[in-house]
């Protein structure tokens, strides 16, 4: 395994169970950020990528942005957005 590759645990909410099932490991070299994780996730589930591109991240209860770093073995909650009435 390449030393610069960082494994990242994903967390599905919403519609996006449909794609990742509740949970997803991506494997992913530099840069380290939340924009490269969509990049990855995007890639890897191409039928999901509107709604990757349109969720929220967080990590724990903070919500992250784009270029926010992370780390190997971080857990990433991808939350789409919802619609109501």
């Amino acid at each position: 395994m390449n030393d610069d590759l960082a494994t990242i645990t994903l967390e599905a909410n919403g519609a996006l169970l449909d794609y990742l099932g509740e949970t997803a490991t991506i494997s992913m070299g530099p840069p380290y950020s939340i924009e490269r994780v969509r990049e990855v996730a995007s890639e890897r589930w191409p039928a999901a990528v509107g709604l990757i591109s349109q969720s929220a991240c967080a990590r724990g209860d903070t919500l992250l942005a784009d270029d926010d770093d992370i780390s190997d073995g971080d857990t990433i909650a991808l939350v789409p957005p919802v619609s109501g009435g």
